[in-house]
């Protein structure tokens, strides 16, 4: 109660300050308006923030332990962090950096062309995703999903769509700077993690593509789940002359024609007759768009099998467990491609290359590295052994002093009662 009282006069401090600024400023009443809901939420629904007393003081590995405990959730739900299962405290350091931010309805994340450089995680709330060309919603992340990989992306660093809050949302930020600082010494960790967001990223485009699609073929005409399934179906085989051959077909059906003519002509009926120019015209769309990415082919047979069901872009496909499958696949993949790198002994001038001795030296350094860390675990471990023995001792020596004194005090009742029978 008594932390809450104090936090509460702060709040109410700081609102007195923020309305004083705002008449002084003569800020407009709507943008008060929302200044003052901003505030009760963040009254309301406050985010731990790692910047508070007393973290410092903690070990290193107490520190760890409790930043992992309370950012468990973003370690079960992101998969670009599952390369640093087993390095607690390269994953901790990342989670310290994280630095909390609150969203209300209609707030916007980022633009359209603007530059990633932060990874925003979804603790709470909506962000809707919106398609640049169409303005429309695409897709709605929620609790546990993520935005801005591709500030890992080399050229692919500028969003192709904006982001909003749906309603209030708290989020979780960590920039790129961050990253790399935290694994400057971890080359190959950082190539994993580009690796994950590279194929999440491919997924994300590939939905926003499919969805400009569907807009422009709505636009000329209802689009049904069958009547998709159905261009998916023949998409691979499907051509505009089968299409004007059965729309030609279709006026000559009560000519007669030969037995091997009829079953040539109910072959093409079956590939083509029911195919409209809508059809084709939505399946030339999807041809030079969609199934023209990395992605397409894959999302098309995601669609067949899911066979008109309800279908979210989040949950069936850009954070399916199939993504983290197929990422861990490529991973392992560009890993087999990677050559060997041969032993190399500098000392005796086997190498003269100035690039190969940096490369040697790097991993030597990374090695140094990791071998430091586990170092330095046995070091905390051996210093807590010794602290306990060192309590222990102290125990015993204690126990010893306490006989000692009572010992000492039993001889001096004794001396006294001597000491009274010698004066009677």
């Amino acid at each position: 109660l008594v932390k809450l009282d104090t936090r509460a006069g702060a709040f109410k401090e700081k609102i007195e300050k923020t309305t004083k600024f705002m008449y002084e400023n003569q800020v407009p009443k709507y943008i008060m308006h929302k200044i003052e809901k901003y505030f009760d939420y963040a009254f309301n629904n406050p985010i731990l923030n790692f910047d508070f007393p007393g973290l410092e003081d903690l070990s290193p590995s107490l520190q760890n332990e409790l930043v992992m405990y309370l950012r468990k959730d973003i370690l079960s739900s992101v998969p670009i962090f599952d390369c640093l299962q087993g390095k607690q405290q390269l994953l901790a350091s990342i989670l310290q950096r994280l630095i909390p931010f609150q969203y209300g309805p209609g707030d916007f994340l980022f633009h359209v062309e603007d530059f990633s450089n932060e990874i925003f995680f979804i603790v709470d709330g909506e962000i809707d995703i919106i398609e640049s060309e169409t303005r429309e919603i695409a897709s709605t992340f929620r609790r546990g999903n993520y935005l801005g990989e591709n500030c890992l992306l080399p050229g692919q660093e500028r969003f192709p769509f904006s982001a909003r809050a749906r309603r209030w949302s708290d989020i979780l930020k960590v920039s790129h700077e961050d990253l790399k600082t935290v694994l400057f010494h971890f080359p190959n960790i950082l190539s994993e993690m580009q690796m994950v967001a590279q194929t999440r990223w491919s997924r994300m485009i590939c939905a926003l593509e499919f969805h400009k699609t569907l807009s422009k073929a709505r636009s000329r005409g209802a689009v049904t789940g069958e009547q998709l399934l159905d261009i998916f179906a023949h998409s691979d085989t499907f051509t505009a002359e089968e299409h004007s051959d059965s729309s030609s077909a279709e006026g000559d059906e009560e000519e007669e024609e030969d037995e091997d003519d009829e079953e040539n002509l109910e072959g093409k009926k079956r590939s083509g007759k029911h195919f409209t120019k809508q059809d084709v015209e939505l399946l030339g769309d999807l041809r030079s768009g969609v199934l023209k990415l990395e992605m397409g082919n894959v999302l098309k047979e995601k669609v067949s099998r899911k066979q008109g069901a309800p279908w979210n872009w989040s949950t069936d496909w850009i954070d399916e467990i199939d993504m983290k499958k197929e990422a861990t696949l490529k991973r392992s993949q560009h890993n087999r491609r990677e050559p060997q790198a041969q032993p190399v002994n500098i000392s005796n001038g086997d190498c003269k290359d100035p690039d190969k001795i940096e490369e040697v030296f790097g991993a030597m350094i990374q090695k140094l590295d990791e071998i430091k860390l586990t170092m330095d675990l046995e070091e905390t471990i051996q210093d807590i052994r010794s602290i306990r023995k060192a309590l222990e001792a102290s125990e015993e020596q204690a126990a010893k002093s306490r006989k000692r004194y009572a010992k000492s005090e039993a001889d001096l009742a004794l001396f006294k009662a001597a000491e009274d029978r010698s004066d009677a």
